[in-house]
């Protein structure tokens, strides 16, 4: 096997990152199994599909401008945004191409926390538009909450932070507990620092 074809055997398989080629049209070209889980399809069938097929509509079209940008700069660039659910970071590198074929570009993209330093020397942009997944579903007060809790605030300490009752708090965390899943404070804790409504620094 050639050196170059086990860099990205091991590059797609055995990282545990999302690896996503695509045109600067938004057709996909290749997902490996982490991006297609984190995405809600298997590899065969995102091959060929467009972006918009397998993200929310204005997720994909910020990120196939991302791309554009990227090889019209001929540089790569980071951006940091929310994707099913959590803060990830995505590498996007323009791939050289034989003349006559579309322009594409190498995602490479792994989840952040709120306090991870970006690269020197490489651009970074936060992305606008974002899919929360089930944070998505949270009123205001919720996601007020959820990060306090994920601050390590007790029940008691939240209440006095906001003014509300503990009983009403106690009401919020059971409420977040059954929209996202999370059976008790620590997985909701968790839940808010992969989002980067929190920090392990705070």
């Amino acid at each position: 096997m050639h050196p170059a074809s086990v860099c990205w055997q091991a590059l797609a398989d055995d990282t545990g990152v999302c690896v996503l080629v695509h045109d600067t049209d938004g057709r996909i070209d290749f997902v490996n199994g982490e991006a297609a889980r984190v995405l809600g399809v298997t590899p065969d069938a995102a091959r060929g599909q467009h972006l918009r097929t397998v993200m929310p509509t204005e997720v994909a079209d910020e990120r196939v401008q991302f791309a554009r940008r990227a090889v019209e700069s001929g540089k790569p660039l980071v951006v940091d945004g929310m994707f099913g659910g959590r803060m990830r970071r995505a590498h996007v590198r323009p791939v050289p191409t034989d003349r006559g074929e579309p322009a594409r570009v190498l995602i490479v993209c792994h989840p952040i926390s709120a306090t991870t330093a970006p690269e020197p020397g490489v651009e970074r942009i936060e992305a606008r538009h974002g899919d929360e997944g089930p944070i998505g579903t949270l009123t205001p007060r919720e996601r007020e909450v959820l990060a306090l809790i994920g601050q390590g605030l007790s029940t008691a300490d939240i209440a006095k932070k906001l003014h509300r009752s503990v009983k009403t708090v106690e009401w919020h965390r059971v409420s977040l507990g059954n929209k996202l899943g999370a059976s008790n404070r620590v997985e909701l804790a968790r839940i808010a620092i992969r989002a980067g409504l929190a920090s392990l620094d705070e």
